[in-house]
């Protein structure tokens, strides 16, 4: 008799309009930059529990200025600690290898660590089209309260609440206004075949959102 469990695997894109310089020597002295301090909260809130990895999680941050992303598979993942300067360390390590690279090569995935990989863009619009190509793609967009009306003039914004189910979703989080401060960059993804856009109320730190998203998947998961 053989059993079949599915698991609801879930996508995080955290967005990044560009990256910030650090070394080791900055985490040791308890200096680590604030945008990085920023990501390793969102790589904590998507990945640790107490004593385990979502293995069901993936996060892709991307740096839109440098072109580059660096995906993290929650099955795969090793030496990933819930304290910020193991985090801290994986990331420089992968960042080390973003020029390490031939031309030849620059669109292929290169793996950093266990379960951390990067890959150059030439263009955002290369970005876009790398999503574009996965197999079950459901954009969701997630906002700022702050941003609805502007959105709604040619959008149409929900709550989140008002999602029948929140698995097999793709979600993506800005770390900075992107609507106001790069809208070419934000067309781009409303183009995208049935994004939706909604807005998580009263929530508005970056890895609160990805720390509610999880606790509704654990619900979910305890209905099942």
């Amino acid at each position: 008799m053989f059993l079949l469990f599915l698991i609801r695997l879930v996508n995080f894109l955290l967005l990044v309009k560009k990256l910030t310089n650090y070394n080791k020597k900055d985490i040791d002295i308890g200096k680590t930059p604030l945008e990085i301090y920023k990501i390793c909260s969102c790589l904590r809130e998507t990945f640790c529990l107490s004593y385990a990895i979502r293995k069901e999680n993936n996060l892709f941050l991307y740096f839109q200025n440098e072109g580059v992303l660096i995906k993290f598979e929650g099955n795969r993942l090793k030496y990933l600690g819930p304290d910020e300067r193991s985090q801290a360390l994986l990331l420089r390590k992968a960042i080390d290898k973003i020029n390490l690279v031939n031309s030849s090569d620059i669109e292929k995935w290169r793996k950093s660590t266990p379960g951390i990989y990067i890959r150059n863009f030439s263009n955002n619009e290369s970005f876009i089209k790398y999503f574009k190509s996965f197999p079950s793609f459901n954009p969701i967009f997630l906002i700022n309260d702050n941003d609805v009306e502007k959105v709604n003039s040619y959008l149409t914004v929900n709550e989140f609440e008002t999602l029948n189910t929140i698995s097999d979703f793709f979600y993506i989080i800005p770390a900075y206004n992107i609507i106001i401060e790069d809208s070419n960059f934000f067309q781009l993804f409303k183009e995208l075949k049935d994004i939706k856009f909604l807005t998580l109320s009263k929530i508005n730190s970056i890895e609160d959102k990805f720390l509610y998203v999880n606790f509704r998947l654990d619900l979910l998961k305890k209905q099942d």
